[in-house]
């Protein structure tokens, strides 16, 4: 089964934000990225090199397949085998509420490491008032964790 995300999606908080920012990044990290489809575009946009990472070999797959010039990996948050300071933009795409809360402090550490001094960080994921976990209505064998993920990094006084 195909990812159907398309490039069609401009109404999408991370592209929108971006923007509105004046962001102009060159190097481009996506934790969660899908098969690529606003990585594409923002790499497209900016001119920019684009990277991302998803768990699931099915969606890295099709997106080899959708956009040949981004560089897709299959790999998860904990571990990102990239360069110190490489990237100036790190997006973390609607992934961290399914990330084992044992692995967070790992994933923000792993995320700060590859983010260069300035750079910009996007969390895009729930927000809720009170954190919560629950059964993954997608697959009960696992738990998502709902809560302010930007917190983790708002503990460290550079961000």
């Amino acid at each position: 089964m195909a990812i159907e995300k398309t490039v069609k999606d401009k109404s999408d908080p991370v592209l929108m934000s971006i923007k509105e920012l004046s962001v102009r990044p060159r190097d481009i990290l996506e934790v969660g990225c899908a098969n690529g489809w606003r990585l594409d575009l923002l790499a497209r946009e900016y001119g920019a090199k684009g990277t991302g990472i998803d768990p699931s070999e099915e969606a890295i797959t099709d997106g080899r397949r959708r956009f040949p010039a981004l560089e897709l990996r299959r790999g998860t948050a904990d571990t990102l085998s990239f360069a110190d300071g490489r990237f100036d933009l790190l997006i973390y795409g609607f992934c961290l509420y399914l990330c084992d809360r044992h692995d967070l402090f790992r994933i923000v550490a792993e995320g700060d490491r590859v983010l260069a001094e300035g750079g910009h960080l996007v969390i895009y994921d729930f927000l809720v008032n009170e954190p919560h976990r629950r059964i993954y209505h997608h697959d009960p064998r696992l738990v998502s964790f709902k809560m302010n993920y930007a917190a983790l990094f708002y503990a460290n006084p550079a961000y």
